[in-house]
């Protein structure tokens, strides 16, 4: 398994998984004031950045070398 195909299939991995709980965590929502509402919304929030970080690790983003890139500019504003 190449490298990228590896990365896919652990991102595919890990949607399944933040679904899962997404899921559960809808289910709490559902129940209304049976379950501690703003705990339920405070645990979505760091589920969902928790898989956001986790994607980050799999990808590993870098920086852009901006001086490898044509960034257009705005027209100068003419004085009449």
């Amino acid at each position: 398994m190449t490298e990228n195909n590896e990365r896919g299939a652990l991102m595919s991995n890990a949607a399944v998984m933040e679904e899962a709980v997404l899921t559960a965590l809808d289910g709490l929502e559902s129940e209304g004031e049976k379950y501690d509402q703003r705990s339920v919304s405070l645990a979505r929030t760091h589920i969902q950045t928790a898989f956001m970080w986790m994607n980050r690790a799999i990808f590993k983003p870098e920086r852009l070398d901006l001086s490898k890139v044509n960034i257009p500019t705005a027209p100068a504003n003419e004085s009449s």
